[in-house]
């Protein structure tokens, strides 16, 4: 509820739910959205796809236009806008927020330029013990072109990410 709250305040009405493990709670709670002050759809993935696979049941209806994409388990005092207009002024393809953590093992890391272009993103690295800015699992993606090298199985952190850093 929380993440309906924060993409609301952005002006966004319209919201997309990707559901498995307790779908009929989740849709039964949320309904089409409207309690909340947003139009909710939901896609249900019968067998779990990656984290960017679970966009393709989606995607035509998505458009050509950017759009937020916020992991339902995180939570996050974020403004969005802020990630938009950062989006805009870098020229970006994706952009993502993060967040500092001292430990680090159980999260995806990045190291930037001056300017804040991501030279290297590295998901769940193996040392437990240094600090790092971390995914927040919150995006705003431009679709245009990135989104047809996504497959079913594909993880943003893992094999989305690294594509246009390389």
């Amino acid at each position: 509820e929380h993440n309906i709250d924060m993409v609301r305040n952005a002006g966004i009405s319209e919201v997309y739910i990707n559901l498995h493990y307790l779908a009929d709670q989740i849709s039964g709670y949320f309904q089409d959205g409207k309690d909340f002050g947003v139009n909710i759809q939901y896609s249900y993935e019968p067998k779990l796809l990656g984290t960017a696979g679970a966009l393709l049941p989606v995607l035509d209806d998505l458009g050509n236009e950017p759009f937020f994409l916020v992991y339902g388990d995180n939570y996050s005092t974020f403004n969005l806008l802020d990630l938009k207009q950062f989006h805009n002024r870098m020229n970006a393809d994706f952009t993502i927020a993060f967040h500092w953590r001292k430990d680090v093992t159980n999260s995806g890391i990045a190291e930037f330029t001056d300017e804040g272009r991501i030279l290297l993103f590295e998901e769940k690295p193996d040392t437990a013990t240094h600090c790092g800015w971390v995914n927040a699992g919150i995006y705003f993606i431009n679709p245009k072109g990135l989104m047809d090298i996504i497959s079913p199985e594909d993880d943003f952190a893992r094999d989305i990410f690294p594509k246009p850093i390389e």
